[in-house]
Formats: C-alpha cells, sequence, structure tokens
C-alpha cells in the first residue's frame, strides 16, 4: 500500500508539493506499508491446534488471555448446525482420531482429566457459532472457576487446552473443533 499526503511536523515551510499557497506550513512525505502475505496468521494470543483432519468441524479462538476480570471468551465458529455444544478443556495435549460415535480428533486426551463447561451449554442451532466466557461466565462460579475435572482456577502462567465438542443431529456423529493452547497472563 502506498500514498502521498501533506502533513505538518514543525521545521521549514514548504510552498510546493501541497497545493497550498505559499507559506503553508505543510511538508510532502511519501509513506510506503508492507505485509508479508506468505506468513499464517495466529491469534494475538492463543495457539490454534489440530487442525489437520478434514473432519474437524469449527474454527476456536479466544479473544483475551489476561485473567483482569474483563472477561476471557472462547469462541467456536463454522460448527454447523447442531443439537448442543460443550467447551472441553484440559491440561495436556494427545490425539485420538475418531473417537466413537464421533468424527473428528479429540485432541484433549493427553492423558491427564478432561473437563466440561457444563453450565455453559451452548445450542447454535444454524449460525454454527457459540461462545463460553471461561472467566465471568456461568461456568460453576465464575471468576475462572474450572470445571470439576480438572477443578482449581485459571492463575496467570498457567496453560491450558481448549476444543468445542458439538452434537449433531439424529444419525450423525458428534464432531469436535480445532482446538486452542492458551497461556494465560
Amino acid at each position: 500500500m502506498a500514498g502521498y499526503t501533506c502533513a505538518f511536523f514543525g521545521g521549514y515551510t514548504n510552498t510546493h508539493g501541497c497545493g497550498g499557497p505559499a507559506k503553508t506550513p505543510a511538508a510532502q512525505f511519501f509513506f510506503e506499508m508492507y505485509t508479508d502475505c506468505t506468513q499464517t496468521c495466529s491469534n494475538l494470543c492463543g495457539t490454534v491446534y489440530c487442525d489437520t483432519n478434514p473432519n474437524q468441524n469449527g474454527e476456536i479462538a479466544i479473544d483475551n488471555c489476561t485473567l483482569d476480570g474483563t472477561g476471557n471468551t472462547i469462541t467456536v465458529t463454522n460448527a454447523g448446525t447442531t443439537l448442543f455444544a460443550y467447551l472441553n478443556v484440559a491440561a495436556s495435549q494427545g490425539v485420538i482420531t475418531d473417537p466413537p460415535g464421533s468424527q473428528g480428533d479429540l485432541c484433549l486426551a493427553g492423558g491427564g482429566p478432561i473437563g466440561r463447561y457444563n453450565a455453559d451449554l451452548q445450542a447454535p442451532g444454524g449460525s454454527g457459532t457459540y461462545a463460553t466466557d471461561i472467566w465471568g461466565g456461568a461456568t460453576g462460579g465464575g471468576m475462572g472457576n474450572l470445571p470439576n475435572p480438572p477443578g482449581g482456577t485459571l492463575v496467570p502462567g498457567d496453560t491450558w487446552n481448549f476444543q468445542g465438542w458439538q452434537r449433531m443431529p439424529a444419525g450423525a456423529p458428534t464432531t469436535w473443533s480445532k482446538a486452542i493452547n492458551v497461556t494465560f497472563n
């Protein structure tokens, strides 16, 4: 992107290039900005993983990794029309491809307990989008309390993994979103 404009930065007076009358206190300058379009963009906080199985059903993102009481919402989009959906959490990562009754990868299966935000059951319907406020939502007490299991509270410096689970209409397997690894600050 390139562009020309006129602006005054103090200093000498320029009567040329900006189209103004003599003694206009503006100077012409050239500004050019580049971006590297070959790199993949990622969330500002959190790292999305478990995204290679073509049967993963839903993108996942978090809006804020700072635990300051302003909310930390994890959103799953493009989940399709589901009957209901839950956000799951675990301290560990591990992959089980197509667990019984499901399609896609369960990516929280690293040996530790997997928790489910039961109180934040979502019914995305036709929109395919649902969100869970993991700090102040109805997560079993709010204030960053984790479901039990795994139990505990979100604290700065901790790293947790989140993944959406969607119950699909009758006869269809349940599905999993991509997963996100978040280190809170």
